[in-house]
């Protein structure tokens, strides 16, 4: 699988079969364990929540909103749990956003860490 930065993807640690870091080529490769399972966010909306039009969704992953969800796959096996949160009931918010819902997807993690991959010269790590 070949990840660029127009393509999200969140990957369970336990997951990943290998890790080989190639100097030449200037690129990592990570092979993957056969049973992987991917879902897109609209799998996921409907599979979870059984939301057939995301188009007044806002979608976030572990508190980070997606800002384009057409490009978000997540390890089937990482996610912790979906959230629903009506906005309807917020009535400080102007009526043209009432009808919209916060949908927050929590990834899980063993223990209390976030698996991190470091790349020195970077400023920020990559997460899992």
């Amino acid at each position: 699988m070949e990840a660029s930065r127009d393509r999200i993807r969140y990957i369970n640690p336990k997951n990943i079969e290998s890790l080989h870091v190639s100097k030449e080529e200037k690129a990592v490769y990570i092979a993957l364990k056969e049973d992987m399972v991917f879902l897109t966010a609209d799998q996921i909306l409907d599979q979870y929540l059984g939301i057939q039009d995301p188009s007044s969704v806002l979608l976030m992953v572990d508190k980070k909103v997606v800002q384009d969800k057409s490009a978000m796959k997540v390890d089937k096996s990482f996610i912790g749990s979906v959230e629903r949160i009506p906005l309807a009931d917020a009535n400080y918010l102007d009526e043209s956003f009432q009808h919209m819902d916060i949908v927050l997807i929590s990834l899980s993690y063993e223990g209390d860490k976030k698996q991190e991959i470091r790349i020195r010269g970077s400023s920020a790590p990559f997460s899992f």
